[in-house]
């Protein structure tokens, strides 16, 4: 877009928009603007709304009400411990390959980066991670259909004819369900069972995610529809965060070398613990950089988040008619040169440190998660403990042969 401008029509009525300001303007709390018919799409099950895709504000802040609870931790006894658990779990299953290869192996780095954000998030929502690294394989062959079906339903989405026809109640007697197809199906039945173990006359009671949402009030179906979104949604972000840092990281010498140099010599003087807790990462300033650039470089929720205004609106100077879907483009923004500098295109931590660092370069970065929107992400705290802590624990994995090899290969 920087020869086409900021805003740029991509359909009959849809614009997409790569200024941030505007962007942040579009997404602000006192915004009229609302979510756009796209959202509609986001239906797990085709004939029950949740937090991600209702379109109504009003139901929106009071699913959202209920919900702050159990993703600010507050609710979650040893939330942290949780995540050290999982964080643990994965260094285990990297040394596991890397000794069975007299110290070097062949790794699929990414897949094994999902089944640690799958049973994280599983073990935060059900006090149970699913068993993806301890058994090392992918489960229900879930990330290999939900890989294959995601384009589908990004597609759909975009044709409000089709959403209606999919979500017609008729059709719920003559389709097959979702409960059927491998896979996800084998995780929408999993999360039927443990829901339906918090209610009924002798309920479960536990302090992890799902107990606070029964505790406030959601009905069984609706605990599982937000269940559901916690797990599709929370684990597929964290773990392309964490893939995309990690491959810039790792083809970044100098990066590397500067990471691996600073969690050496905070674990020399006894500044970081093993596990590393959250606030020893946090005050790991190069790790903080990382992973801010990682953020910027891949930012993790990609998708259009279309909204919509009943009036007509001027948007970076064009005007724009009453009913218009816009969205916004990520890439645009996060490699915006008037905000990150004109190697915006460059995987450089050092921007984010000492004075090179702007509110603006913090405000635009953190747009991937929503940050400072009445959509602003729930599970960004999480995301946020389980990216201080993975770079740390997992770094131990990556030896210098290897980062070698990776660059040579580029």
């Amino acid at each position: 877009m920087r020869e086409s401008g900021p805003v740029a029509r991509i359909a009959p009525d849809w614009v997409v928009c790569g200024d941030p300001a505007e962007i942040r303007r579009i997404w602000g709390a006192r915004s009229r603007w609302t979510r756009a018919w796209w959202y509609r799409g986001m239906r797990i099950d085709p004939y029950q709304d949740s937090s991600f895709s209702t379109r109504d504000d009003a139901l929106h802040n009071a699913i959202r009400s209920k919900l702050i609870p159990g993703y600010s931790g507050k609710e979650v006894d040893n939330l942290h411990q949780l995540v050290q658990n999982q964080v643990q779990g994965l260094v285990r299953l990297l040394e596991k390959h890397v000794s069975d290869g007299d110290g070097f192996c062949i790794l699929d780095m990414a897949q094994k980066i999902q089944y640690f954000a799958l049973d994280t998030i599983s073990s935060l929502a059900f006090n149970s991670p699913f068993g993806f690294m301890e058994q090392d394989e992918d489960r229900f062959r879930y990330i290999e259909t939900t890989g294959n079906t995601v384009y589908i339903l990004v597609a759909t989405a975009l044709i409000p004819g089709v959403i209606s026809l999919i979500q017609s109640p008729y059709l719920q007697w003559i389709a097959p369900s979702i409960k059927d197809m491998a896979g996800i199906g084998d995780v929408i039945r999993m999360a039927e069972r443990v829901v339906a173990e918090r209610y009924g006359p002798n309920p479960l009671v536990k302090r992890d995610m799902l107990g606070s949402f029964v505790k406030h009030g959601f009905s069984q179906k609706d605990a599982e529809t937000e269940a559901l979104i916690q797990i599709i949604a929370g684990s597929e972000t964290t773990a392309t965060a964490i893939q995309a840092t990690i491959l810039h990281i790792i083809t970044s010498r100098d990066a590397y070398s500067r990471l691996k140099r600073e969690i050496a010599t905070a674990a020399e003087k006894g500044r970081i613990s093993t596990p590393v807790t959250n606030a020893e990462a946090q005050s790991l300033p190069y790790l903080q950089a990382v992973i801010l650039e990682g953020l910027r470089m891949f930012p993790p929720a990609a998708a259009l988040y279309p909204k919509v205004c009943d009036t007509d609106e001027v948007l970076c100077g064009v005007s724009i008619p009453a009913g218009t879907n816009v969205a916004w483009s990520p890439w645009t923004i996060m490699r915006n040169r008037d905000v990150f500098g004109r190697d915006a295109d460059l995987f450089r931590p050092e921007r984010w440190l000492g004075a090179s660092k702007t509110k603006a370069m913090e405000q635009t970065v953190m747009m991937a998660f929503a940050s400072g929107s009445r959509w602003e992400c729930l599970g960004k705290n999480i995301a946020q403990l389980e990216l201080n802590m993975v770079f740390v624990e997992a770094s131990s994995t990556l030896c210098e042969d290897t980062l070698q090899t990776s660059i040579d290969e580029l």
